[in-house]
Parts: structure tokens; C-alpha cells; sequence
């Protein structure tokens, strides 16, 4: 097979191990970078090319885009699906999940245990509307905050005015969500390929900090996971449409809670700390949705 890997730099851990997974597996694999990407449409046929190079045929796209060009790489993703080739990702679950209040939505619609979250409209704080609803501490996170960045704490009421007053004012729209005091600092990540968990660590957060992430300090570790746990993972993933996902759980007092689904999970952390090649697990899934694509396009033509 020819895969094309969609990503900003050979040099990332992910796009590395990736690689590698392919190759070992006897795959051809190229790697683009989705920012040099053009798309054409011309006389009802559909071109990908890459600084203006036709990219040429391929079997399958493992596209990881950053959340800062989500519509893009959307863009993308389906072009490659109309022209029938195997995506990881689907353009519309990468568009749904990149957006945290509608995976917040899905997820509570499907009975999926989230924290108390509050949206607040773009005219002004309603100090009433939060004191009835939200206890203190709040998180406050902004809606396209990724590893860590753009998501506060706020211990007092004024802290509350202050800093959502700041972001109305730079008019960026943020979520407000019960903080869970059961977890101290930790969180489960889940990783999640093709309906399967294939492995799963807790992280917790450096020494002053509430945010685990380990881009920000935190320390991984290995961890068992409860039959709830596993069940509400699985089930996060598959409403939201994502064969490869990065659920990211709290445990409380009575139950865990799912605070987000990442679509473009990366593999360093999980990999270093629960020593399962999550790499070589994309690749089988790549191949088994290659060729089950292949075999319905056939049918289809019989």
C-alpha cells in the first residue's frame, strides 16, 4: 500500500513512529506537509497536490492536523474521500470533535457523564445565572484551547468577572465547568483505534498546577481502568464518529467524566509510558479499512 501521512514536520514523535509502523509493515509512505496542499476541481474530476506537484495515487490518508487548521484540513480530507480513498479520520468527525461544545452536546445527548458546563452569551456575564448553576472553583477554557493552553482556574467570584470581563473583551468565547477536587491534578488518557482501546495512562499534574497535560509539566503512568470507564471511552469515540480518538477522563467521587475527545491523539506519552506500539495498531486498522473499502467498491461495480 502507499500511504500519505498528513502532517507539519517529519521531525514530530508521532509522525516518526508512525512512519515507522508503516514501513515495518512493508507500506510505502509519504508524508506531507497539509499546509502545501492545493486542491483542484476542474471539469468534475478532483486533484491533491503538494507545492503545486500532483501527489498521485494513493491507498490510504492518515491525516494529523492541528486544531488551528481544523477547516482546512477538513477541506482536505474530503476531497481525498470523494476521489474513494481510505481516511483515518473523516472530515466530518475531525469538524465535529474539533469543536468542544458540540462534542460536549453529543456526548450528554448520549447519556455520556460530562462536568456541569456553562456557555455564557456574547453580550455580558450573568453573575445570577452563574451563582444558581456553578459552584466555585470554576475551569474556564477557551473553546479552541489545546494542550493545556487557554484553560484557567478561578477560585473566587471576582476572579470569575475578571477574567471572563478580559475575555469578552478580546472576543473569545470560553466554556465555564465544575471543577472535579476528586480528581487531584489527574486525568485518564484513553487511546482508541478502530473501536478497540488499545492502551490507556493517567497523568498527573506538575507540583502547583491543575492542568496534567504533559506538555505542561505532568507525569504519565500506567492505569487500570474501570468496565465504566472503558464502556463511556468507547462509547465517546463512536458517537463522535472517530475511529482513532484520545478520550480524556476525570475521576469523581460517584463516576468519571469525560472532558474531551481528541482526534489527532499524539503517541509520545502513550507509547514511553505503557510500552504498546499504538503506532503499529493505526497501521492494521489502516490496512484492514483499506482493503474493506476496496472489497465494497467491488461489490459495488458487480
Amino acid at each position: 500500500m502507499k500511504i500519505l501521512i498528513l502532517s507539519r514536520s517529519l521531525a514530530l514523535y508521532s509522525t516518526q513512529s508512525l512512519a515507522r509502523a508503516c514501513m515495518r509493515r512493508g507500506h510505502e509512505v509519504e508524508i506531507i506537509d497539509h499546509l502545501s496542499i492545493d486542491l483542484l476541481i476542474k471539469n468534475g474530476q478532483m486533484e491533491v497536490r503538494s507545492y503545486g506537484n500532483p501527489i498521485g495515487e494513493v491507498d490510504a490518508v492518515l491525516p494529523r492536523i492541528g486544531s488551528s487548521v481544523t477547516s482546512l484540513g477538513s477541506s482536505i480530507i474530503r476531497q481525498f474521500e470523494l476521489m474513494n480513498v481510505f481516511c483515518t479520520t473523516s472530515s466530518d468527525a475531525l469538524m465535529q470533535s474539533r469543536d468542544k461544545l458540540q462534542t460536549l452536546q453529543i456526548l450528554a445527548s448520549h447519556n455520556i457523564p460530562i462536568p456541569d458546563t456553562m456557555i455564557m452569551n456574547y453580550l455580558e456575564f450573568n453573575n445570577n445565572f452563574f451563582k444558581s448553576e456553578l459552584k466555585l472553583p470554576v475551569i474556564i477554557k477557551l473553546l479552541d484551547s489545546t494542550h493545556g493552553l487557554g484553560v484557567m482556574i478561578a477560585n473566587s467570584q471576582k476572579s470569575v468577572e475578571s477574567i471572563t470581563d478580559t475575555l469578552y473583551h478580546l472576543k473569545q468565547k470560553a466554556m465555564l465547568q465544575q471543577f472535579i477536587h476528586e480528581s487531584n491534578g489527574c486525568d485518564l488518557r484513553i487511546f482508541i483505534v478502530d473501536g478497540k482501546i488499545v492502551a490507556a495512562m493517567e497523568r498527573q499534574a506538575a507540583e502547583g498546577d491543575f492542568r496534567s497535560n504533559l506538555h505542561r509539566g505532568g507525569r504519565a503512568s500506567m492505569v487500570r481502568l474501570t468496565t465504566e470507564e472503558q464502556n463511556y471511552a468507547l462509547k465517546a469515540a463512536r458517537v463522535l464518529g472517530l475511529k482513532i480518538a484520545g478520550v480524556d477522563m476525570l475521576r469523581g467521587q460517584k463516576h468519571s467524566y469525560v472532558i474531551e475527545v481528541n482526534a489527532s491523539p499524539g503517541l509520545e506519552g502513550i507509547e514511553k509510558t505503557t510500552g504498546v506500539n499504538v503506532a503499529g495498531k493505526i497501521v492494521e486498522f489502516i490496512e484492514q479499512g483499506y482493503h474493506q473499502k476496496k472489497q465494497a467498491y467491488a461489490d459495488k461495480r458487480v
